[in-house]
């Protein structure tokens, strides 16, 4: 029996390209997808509470105030005047978060249901959020940078003045404390230049041959 010449051709399952069969899902892009899903459920959980904690910004700080010690009342109102001066930059990274988590989540799904609407969805997230990282990080290393002035001129004027009180010179002390301060400002921005790095690697990873040719194979 002759072929249907009108027929549209069958993948045929046992091609192989790029060390993959075409019916066979690469390694690295099952890796994206489950990190794409657990990233996105928790981006999407703290989006919503970090909108929550915005938007009842000023009654939180009123309940700290009234649940601190009044050595540290001070201390509160300069660290909820930092918090109000970035409080537009905080609602946009919140925002942003809370229509990219979903597209991580739904785009990581996708592709491991094999639906061609989740390769789109995912790989548009992916940039978006390796873009989005890097803007946040940005703006959280500025804000830090206030928040640990604050927290230097708090703690120095408590401390005794000098040893001959007891305590240790407040040179000393402030060299540790702020040494302390930046290990953690320096993590936090390698932690999120790694993220950002791997959302760049999965939406490159998404355009290789071997991928494309696996992805070719999903149902609308």
């Amino acid at each position: 029996m002759s072929e249907n010449p009108y027929q549209a051709p069958i993948p045929n399952p046992h091609t192989v390209t790029g060390g993959y069969p075409a019916n066979k899902a690469p390694g690295g892009l099952k890796v994206i997808c489950i990190f794409c899903v657990i990233l996105g459920a928790l981006g999407l959980f703290g989006s919503v509470i970090g909108l929550g904690s915005l938007l009842a910004q000023e009654q939180i700080a009123e309940f700290q105030k009234k649940m601190s010690d009044p050595s540290q009342h001070e201390m509160q109102a300069k660290m909820a005047e930092a918090q109000n001066s970035f409080f537009i930059p905080n609602m946009f990274l919140a925002i942003c978060n809370l229509f990219i988590a979903p597209l991580l989540l739904m785009g990581g799904i996708g592709v491991l249901i094999k639906k061609r609407w989740g390769q789109k969805i995912l790989s548009r997230a992916l940039i978006a959020a390796t873009i989005f990282v890097l803007i946040r990080t940005v703006l959280t290393s500025f804000f830090q940078f206030q928040v640990f002035e604050i927290m230097k001129e708090t703690v120095l004027d408590q401390l005794p003045n000098g040893p001959q009180a007891g305590g240790p010179a407040e040179g000393t002390m402030e060299t540790i404390m702020m040494a302390s301060m930046y290990f953690g400002l320096a993590l936090g921005v390698v932690m999120a230049l790694s993220l950002a790095a791997f959302y760049f690697w999965g939406w490159r990873y998404l355009k290789k041959d071997s991928c494309q040719e696996y992805l070719s194979t999903f149902s609308a």
